[in-house]
């Protein structure tokens, strides 16, 4: 077996064990809901979310749709089982120090990624290039952005379902005030800055030293092969 094909079968048996976790953990928190336990369905939700955030990259990749290389998918099939099964099912966030900062920063890293692949998109791979500098402040950009759009998720889930994922509520019920309330927000934010700067700084090194970033880039659009046959058949 040469070492490309065992690569595949290994990232396909670790997207199968992903799935497969989501699957029980999801049964398992159906059959609490059913009996009413408190905060079953929110978690339920979680893992329903985890199963179609696995499945759906591989979907679009197999498409043509969407092509990231092996090391983003695999990247982001870790982070989606660590900040779903982990923290939520087995209990990492308030078990493990600093697991949510570390997420935190891993996510706008697969954002600023994102934010490199959505420039070359538009901008032609090429022209992002040679504009290093303006790309990647693009990138980081477009990562602290989303990094924002998840606190504003966060801000309303603890105001319309009560959850307390801004952390603004001690474990026995006391309500923080002043920075203390502020504090996990701000961490969180400042967590998305670093990891994006990080790899953005990354980026940018790397196309000046010759484009390397290229092999990271996630793919948009059907696949060149496809489009070419479209082209000659209209010729």
């Amino acid at each position: 077996m040469d070492r490309e094909k065992a690569k595949r079968i290994s990232e396909r048996a670790f997207l199968a064990a992903v799935l497969l976790s989501f699957a029980l953990a999801a049964v398992w928190f159906a059959v609490r809901a059913a009996r009413g336990e408190e905060g079953s369905v929110l978690v339920l939700l979680q893992c329903l979310c985890g199963i179609l955030g696995a499945a759906i990259p591989a979907f679009a990749s197999k498409s043509g749709w969407l092509r990231a290389p092996r090391t983003i998918r695999v990247l982001y099939l870790a982070f989606l089982f660590s900040a779903v099964f982990l923290a939520e099912v087995c209990g990492f966030y308030d078990t493990v120090p600093h697991w949510d900062t570390a997420l935190h920063v891993v996510s706008a890293g697969l954002f600023a990624t994102a934010g490199f692949s959505a420039a070359a998109h538009f901008a032609g791979e090429d022209a992002a290039f040679r504009a290093a500098g303006l790309t990647a402040v693009f990138a980081f950009c477009f990562a602290l952005a989303l990094g924002g759009l998840w606190e504003f998720y966060e801000f309303a889930a603890d105001s319309i379902l009560g959850t307390n994922m801004q952390r603004f509520r001690l474990p026995d019920g006391a309500l923080l005030s002043g920075r203390d309330a502020l504090w996990d927000t701000m961490k969180d934010l400042l967590a998305d800055a670093f990891g994006a700067a990080a790899v953005s700084a990354g980026g940018y090194a790397s196309l000046k030293r010759g484009g390397r970033m290229r092999g990271m880039l996630i793919r948009f659009g059907r696949r060149e092969r496809e489009t070419r046959l479209e082209g000659k058949e209209r010729a």
